[in-house]
């Protein structure tokens, strides 16, 4: 952090010291200096779709969902062709109960990167809670094949064999 900060007070335009040192505060869950860092970034460059991404996905880890997908959707008319920032707003939608738009987003992102870890593991979260199992786990299965050490998608998995009641199936993703 003094790192960054010292960046800062060298260069105090700098929009990569604050995204850095936004990602910092994240990391420590000090959401509300992540934010004002994000901000900062905006002002300096608005056209910065990823900044907006940023933003918007720390909004979401606190539940300010209106903010997060107001923040999602000015980084898509940025950009379109992020599949990252469709992927993140559609998990955001399947959080606010909001399917129909979340499905429209993970198919999005994921005509635009078929390689997208994070689009089948969010899609796949989206199937569990609509009680779709089967494509819940060949989304996470995906996910795995393209980022075997995401502990999120084991978990994930794990979870819906354990609903499923399929024990051995469930103790492999948590061990």
């Amino acid at each position: 952090l003094a790192d960054f900060n010292y960046a800062l007070s060298i260069a105090p335009n700098s929009a990569t010291s604050y995204q850095y040192r936004a990602y910092l505060f994240e990391e420590q869950h000090q959401y509300d200096l992540a934010i004002a860092d994000y901000t900062m970034i905006i002002k300096l460059e608005p056209k910065n779709g990823f900044s907006y991404s940023g933003r918007g996905r720390i909004y979401a880890e606190i539940e300010r969902y209106d903010l997060a997908t107001a923040d999602l959707d000015k980084a898509i008319e940025i950009d379109p062709k992020n599949s990252y920032s469709h992927a993140l707003r559609g998990k955001i939608y399947t959080d606010m109960n909001k399917y129909d738009l979340a499905i429209l987003d993970f198919q999005k992102s994921l005509e635009l990167d078929q390689k997208n870890a994070t689009a089948y593991l969010n899609r796949g979260n989206y199937y569990r809670k609509i009680n779709q199992s089967d494509l819940a786990i060949k989304d996470l299965d995906k996910a795995i094949e393209l980022n075997p050490k995401s502990a999120s998608a084991y978990h994930d998995r794990g979870l819906i064999y354990a609903e499923k009641k399929d024990y051995p199936q469930a103790e492999k993703d948590y061990t």
